[in-house]
């Protein structure tokens, strides 16, 4: 069994995101299955990047600001007094770049020692002042 949906996640003026979820399943103990996002500006038809979005130099700063999204998660419980370093936080997969929040996905093997938290952070956009464009 081989699955992949496409959904509009986001459709406002100037940005247009999709959200891409694939599921695969060949008869072992688990399915894999992925979620990306793609961006794409509705004036020119090109892809846009969380490097697109991001004012340079600030990049450290993102990172700070998932973490502290992270922290406020629910379902984190006693893991939010682990401490995470921005340096060994991995970067985002993919991300949803629309609306008034921002959606960081990470490839959840990616994420070693912070795999607890699940595979996506929404960062509210009020959070990223200064730091998108």
């Amino acid at each position: 069994l081989a699955e992949r949906k496409v959904t509009v996640a986001c459709n406002e003026r100037g940005r247009f995101g999709v959200k891409v979820f694939s599921n695969q399943f060949m008869g072992g103990s688990h399915p894999t299955s992925a979620t990306r996002y793609a961006n794409f500006d509705t004036r020119t038809g090109a892809g846009i990047g969380l490097e697109d979005v991001i004012v340079q130099g600030k990049e450290r700063a993102m990172k700070e600001a998932a973490i502290a999204a992270y922290a406020t998660r629910k379902d984190v419980g006693a893991v939010a007094d682990v401490k995470i370093s921005p340096d060994s936080f991995p970067e985002a997969t993919s991300a949803l770049i629309c609306g008034d929040s921002l959606v960081l996905q990470y490839d959840v093997v990616a994420l070693g020692p912070h795999r607890m938290i699940g595979s996506e952070i929404v960062v509210p956009k009020t959070a990223l002042k200064g730091i998108l464009r």
